[in-house]
């Protein structure tokens, strides 16, 4: 037996559509919680080196699922254009730069970003944190 039909008929379309199950970024079905699959990348840095976690972001309403809804909902000319290595006003030479995807919406933010926004920080530590 596969399991299918245990599961009750939910509003979500066949996988591979927006909204279905195994979308990037769209809230997956579980037991009790939606979950989104987030990655954060961490590059620069003194070595100059590239960090990546992916996990799932349960969507509780907590700040880290409200950070994970705002970045899947942005549309391509909203995603930032900040590259990491790029000297800007505030910016740290050898300092961090965040990239964090969740479907089709990807924000990228240096360390003082991140701080700036405590949705966004929540959402890294969850990603990030150790298993």
């Amino acid at each position: 037996m596969d399991g299918t039909a245990d599961r009750p008929a939910g509003p979500l379309g066949p996988p591979g559509e927006p909204g279905a199950p195994g979308a990037p970024g769209a809230p997956q079905q579980g037991s009790d919680t939606a979950l989104f699959e987030v990655t954060v990348e961490r590059s620069g840095g003194i070595a100059g080196m590239v960090r990546r976690w992916s996990a799932p972001v349960p969507d509780d309403g907590g700040p880290a699922a409200r950070a994970a809804h705002r970045i899947a909902d942005l549309t391509t000319a909203e995603c930032s254009t900040q590259r990491p290595g790029t000297d800007g006003p505030g910016r740290v030479r050898d300092g961090f730069v965040w990239a964090v995807t969740c479907g089709e919406g990807s924000l990228q933010c240096d360390e003082e970003g991140r701080r700036r926004d405590p949705e966004v920080d929540a959402l890294i530590s969850v990603v990030t944190a150790p298993e």
